[in-house]
């Protein structure tokens, strides 16, 4: 950096190895002192931060109460910039080096190594989140922040793992503080730290204000915890230009709106969490390009719309948690291709309808499955009720509410949780299934009662158990079936007369 150098600042903002050229007006200080450090630091930071509007401009540094003035402050009394050197030109060309970059219109010039400028543009942004932020005393001594023994790359708390982080060229990589004393807005001056992987600010509860557009500079990005925040607004568009991102947590916060096309972009993502936040909108197709994601958590959200049929093509997919939204329509028979899928949760989608894709019996790994307090009708046993099934826990409208003689919306005979819906709160009330009415059959056969043995009839099952209401009947033991030929319907137990009857799912709706 050297003395009358006038120069542009690049198109985006610089990473480490970037020869980067700020404009300023320097002088080498013969005995630093702070303010004279306060000056030269100003210099060459301020062509920096004018790039971008929202950045800081030089005025800023005129008022001394102001956060960035403070920075600087303290920048000038606890920073020592260790390349700094004058060299003499014979021309005033602009010349660049390996590590760093010299310009002159003079002969005299400073030198400052990229490293350098880099590790100062660092602390610059470090010290300036801790002026910014509020309750900075309470939460600033957990981490060790603002040491000025120490190197900012320690300013940590270790047995949380918490802190600022750093690789070995001694760059900030890591941006994790976890604080409910941490409040306000994330100033957009955290968007220089180029070189960042982690951004977690996860549990921050009292930190607001919206996503920056600036987060697409962070090209590195892998993995990024906004959840529990107080954060709002929408996921920027800009999101697409994180290819790296392995993880995006933003759930449990007031992150709302839809979610963006671009995530398609985000091939290595492996986990999105979006839960209990306000999302709206319906599931972008371009998660098709998804092709390494494992878990999905968006439930508890205003999600709408019909489930893409492009959710097939999802294959290392394994949790798939999209219950208590607003989706309508029928389940794709695509589903049937997540080979990998273990949990498949849709409960309390109301408008969820049609019957179950046979394709789901292809989910060989699938131990946890939930359609209560949905639309769906039909008999669920060709599909779930298998000798190959390995289903732990199933979940389904096959009850109806207590006192109530109607026949349930499904038949699912090795449902373990049978639902309905409750009128009063509108979701589904799940119960193991215990009763007797809740009896399903194979081919006119109960298969609740009989040590893995099918007993003659329905109705005799009825007869063995309609006595001892509430005891739970034995679970049939399905490696031991070998006539696995499934009836188009299903039996249960007819209300008003106690007998057993076939079940006819083409009737609708059904338990109206």
């Amino acid at each position: 950096v050297s003395s009358n150098s006038l120069s542009t600042f690049p198109s985006s903002l610089p990473s480490a190895s970037a020869s980067i050229q700020p404009s300023a007006m320097l002088s080498m200080p013969a005995s630093p002192t702070a303010d004279s450090l306060f000056l030269l630091y100003t210099n060459i930071l301020t062509p920096i931060l004018e790039a971008e509007p929202s950045f800081t401009n030089r005025s800023v540094f005129e008022d001394p109460t102001s956060p960035e003035s403070q920075t600087m402050e303290w920048l000038s009394k606890n920073h020592q910039i260790s390349s700094l050197s004058q060299q003499t030109f014979s021309t005033g060309r602009l010349r660049n080096f390996d590590h760093g970059i010299a310009s002159s219109r003079s002969e005299t010039t400073l030198i400052l190594h990229a490293s350098d400028l880099n590790e100062l543009l660092e602390k610059y942004v470090l010290v300036l989140l801790y002026f910014k932020m509020g309750n900075s005393e309470q939460w600033a001594p957990l981490y060790n922040y603002l040491d000025p023994d120490s190197h900012h790359c320690q300013w940590q708390n270790p047995s949380e793992s918490k802190g600022i982080f750093c690789d070995d060229d001694l760059e900030v990589i890591g941006f994790q503080l976890s604080d409910r004393f941490i409040s306000g807005t994330i100033p957009d001056e955290l968007y220089l730290l180029t070189n960042l992987w982690n951004l977690d600010l996860g549990g921050c509860t009292n930190i607001r204000g919206t996503i920056s557009t600036y987060i697409g500079r962070l090209s590195d990005l892998w993995d990024v915890r906004l959840d529990g925040t107080s954060m709002e607004g929408s996921i920027p568009s800009e999101i697409g230009m994180l290819t790296h991102m392995w993880r995006w947590a933003s759930y449990d916060s007031h992150v709302n709106g839809s979610l963006p096309t671009e995530l398609g972009n985000l091939i290595d993502l492996e986990v999105i969490d979006v839960k209990g936040s306000a999302m709206t909108g319906p599931l972008p197709v371009e998660l098709g390009n998804l092709v390494n994601l494992e878990s999905v958590y968006m439930f508890n959200n205003l999600l709408t719309g019909s489930l893409p049929t492009e959710i097939g093509l999802m294959t290392s997919l394994r949790v798939f948690y999209i219950e208590d939204c607003q989706f309508h329509g029928q389940i794709p028979s695509e589903i049937g291709q997540l080979v990998d899928l273990e949990q498949l949760y849709l409960q309390n989608n109301k408008q969820l309808n049609g019957t179950l894709p046979s394709q789901i019996s292809n989910l060989r790994n699938l131990k946890d499955f939930s359609i209560g307090g949905t639309s769906i009708v039909g008999n669920l046993d060709p599909i779930l009720c298998l000798a190959t099934n390995t289903l732990d826990r199933i979940w389904a409208d096959c009850s109806t509410p207590p006192g109530v003689s109607i026949l349930s919306s499904v038949a699912c005979s090795c449902c373990r949780h049978c639902c309905y819906t409750d009128e009063d709160s509108g979701d589904a009330e799940c119960d193991r299934q215990t009763n007797p009415a809740y009896t399903m059959c194979y081919n006119n056969e109960c298969t609740s009662c009989g040590n893995g043995r099918f007993v003659s009839s329905c109705d005799e099952c009825i007869d063995r158990n309609v006595s001892s209401l509430g005891t739970p009947p034995q679970w049939i033991d399905f490696d031991e079936i070998t006539n696995m030929e499934i009836c188009s319907g299903s039996c249960a137990l007819e209300g008003t007369t106690g007998m057993c009857k076939m079940r006819n799912f083409t009737d609708a709706p059904l338990g109206a």
